[in-house]
């Protein structure tokens, strides 16, 4: 998105309807600005604890390597056919599996992962995983 250009004709505004007033030119150009700026990503400091926050929906999954509230890393992933089949606590830990081998560098470190799943607190309930 950063390496788009504004459009310019008729047929590249096709693919950006919405793209003809004043606010939709800013709404286009901020999130550019926003991919450029340093503030986006963090540079990781290893003495800090690490943050994985995962998610995933009927389509996809994803995760946010964080510090301090601040971004360093992101990943995503489509799920398959087969995959989106699978129950919600079950995409949920796929997210998990997937961000922990993403991120497999911070094992040994101090490393929290949250899921904003309540089906995974039945996880933690287990007595052995």
């Amino acid at each position: 998105m950063v390496n788009w250009p504004q459009p310019k004709d008729v047929t590249r505004l096709r693919g950006f309807l919405g793209l003809t007033s004043e606010e939709a030119t800013e709404a286009f150009e901020k999130p550019k600005l926003a991919m450029k700026t340093i503030h986006v990503l963090a540079l990781p400091d290893w003495s800090l604890p690490f943050i994985i926050e995962t998610d995933a929906s009927g389509i996809g999954l994803g995760a946010v390597l964080s510090q301090n509230g601040h971004p360093i890393a992101f990943f995503s992933q489509k799920l398959s056919a087969r995959a989106q089949a699978k129950s919600i606590y079950e995409r949920q830990l796929m997210a998990i599996v997937l961000s922990v081998q993403k991120w497999r560098l911070l094992l040994g470190r101090k490393l929290t992962v949250t899921s904003d799943q309540k089906a995974m607190k039945f996880l933690l309930e287990q007595r052995e995983v």
